[in-house]
């Protein structure tokens, strides 16, 4: 699965914990149809470039978020993408959506999350 979406501000989460995300704008959300929510290993293109990354589809339970969001942590990129458009290539879940105790717990299971993502991209 492809999609293509405009890069966003967030709230800022992500960059609390040590996993700035970018945070895709939902259009079109029919293109979700098929899409379980979930944590995935993905592809992005920003302009010329790909990069590996994590998305995460669906709500936040570890902070009480029940909208569906698209927010994806590029590995090994260091940027500022907001008002771009970036294309997404889904390649294989990692795991479902669950809800954490704390920041704490989410950053570890976060770590774990990017550590399969690297061995199934290397």
């Amino acid at each position: 699965m492809k999609f293509t979406g405009k890069v966003v501000h967030g709230a800022g989460r992500g960059a609390k914990i040590g996993y700035p995300t970018i945070n895709l704008e939902l259009v079109g959300k029919a293109v979700f149809a098929d899409l379980a929510y979930g944590v995935y290993a993905v592809r992005v293109a920003v302009e010329q470039k790909k990069y590996s990354g994590v998305m995460h589809f669906g709500p936040r339970p570890t902070f009480s978020d029940a909208s569906e969001q698209v927010e994806i942590y590029l590995l090994d990129f260091n940027g500022d993408l907001y008002d771009q458009k970036v294309t997404v290539e889904v390649s294989s879940k990692i795991r479902d959506v669950i809800g954490f105790d704390s920041e704490d717990a989410l950053r570890q299971q976060i770590a774990k999350d990017v550590f399969i993502a690297r061995g199934l991209f290397s």
